[in-house]
């Protein structure tokens, strides 16, 4: 039976606690790759190290592809040697390492790097703003024929964090197959961040937020836009370093019963624009009741301050 060494590689100036996840990486015993430099995410797979460290570690070189249709066989001591550079990293690694490691030459592979490539590219397009991060920690080998053509079978309302992201190859006559990868998306934004705190029901004013860049990928609510902040109130205690959020703001009246309101009629092809009075008290978002010029009651929808919609009949 094939027996496997394990290097452990402690990088880190203490121990790690007791039930704390260990970073792994396992090379396999067989890898399959297309030309140019062998890297370790080729014959490795990651667990428990965060995205970006995933990216660096897969880039580091073990060497030269073999020959088309040839292989190369490493020991468990060669690999060793090419993992020098894990020496640099700031903490350490339980790396499993098989006693010998055959790396063989294939057809046109779809790799790690396209995957992430795709993905950044369709959440891009739907988070729009942001700085779009993607790691695939590890995928199937997947070997491609000359008239295959492959596509990410992702939903239309993306998720994000760690995922299985499935991957379709179309074949000849119509055949597809079916592969997997496990990757992680994260979500930067530059958004308002408290200063200090805010105290509830206090009026927030300039001096108590900045803009930064913040990973939002797990945020509870929708970050608010500066706009939102102006004449705002805080509807709760917001603490220092806090992405504020809607859910932080108390709702402030939009349309006030008395109030001389502008009333839009129609949609892009066909607007008219008139005065009107508020009859109602109201928030962006209600439908209240109003007066139009000739002093006729009709109900509209308040979609920003001192503005109400009526729809078109």
């Amino acid at each position: 039976m094939l027996k496997t060494s394990v290097l452990t590689l402690l990088l880190m100036s203490f121990q790690l606690l007791a039930g704390e996840l260990r970073p792994e990486i396992h090379i396999d015993k067989e890898a399959t790759v297309a030309e140019g430099t062998v890297t370790l995410g080729d014959v490795a797979s990651f667990k428990d190290i965060d995205g970006d460290e995933v990216k660096s570690l897969r880039d580091i070189p073990l060497g030269e592809a073999p020959l088309p249709g040839q292989s190369i066989t490493w020991t468990s001591s060669e690999i060793s040697q090419k993992l020098r550079k894990l020496s640099s990293q700031e903490f350490g690694f339980q790396i499993s390492i098989p006693e010998t490691v055959k790396v063989s030459r294939g057809q046109k592979s779809i790799i790690a790097s396209d995957i992430e490539d795709t993905m950044k590219s369709l959440y891009t397009a739907q988070f729009k703003n942001a700085r779009v991060l993607v790691a695939v920690r590890s995928m199937e080998k997947i070997l491609l024929e000359s008239t295959d053509t492959w596509k990410l079978d992702l939903n239309n309302d993306r998720a994000v964090g760690n995922m299985t992201v499935p991957i379709v190859v179309s074949q000849k006559e119509g055949r597809e197959k079916r592969f997997w990868a496990q990757a992680n998306v994260r979500i930067l934004k530059k958004v308002a961040v408290a200063k200090r705190m805010i105290e509830a029901r206090s009026m927030i004013s300039e001096s108590d937020f900045t803009l930064e860049e913040k990973d939002v990928t797990y945020l509870s609510g929708s970050p608010v836009a500066i706009t939102d902040l102006n004449d705002s109130m805080a509807r709760t205690t917001i603490l220092p370093d806090t992405i504020i959020t809607r859910n932080h703001l108390e709702r402030q009246t939009a349309v006030r019963a008395g109030e001389d309101v502008k009333i839009v009629v129609g949609d892009e092809s066909f607007l008219i624009e008139t005065r009107g009075t508020a009859i109602q008290n109201g928030y962006v978002g209600d439908v209240i009741r109003i007066r139009n010029a000739y002093n006729k009651q009709i109900s509209g929808q308040i979609v920003a301050k001192g503005q109400v919609r009526v729809d078109y009949q």
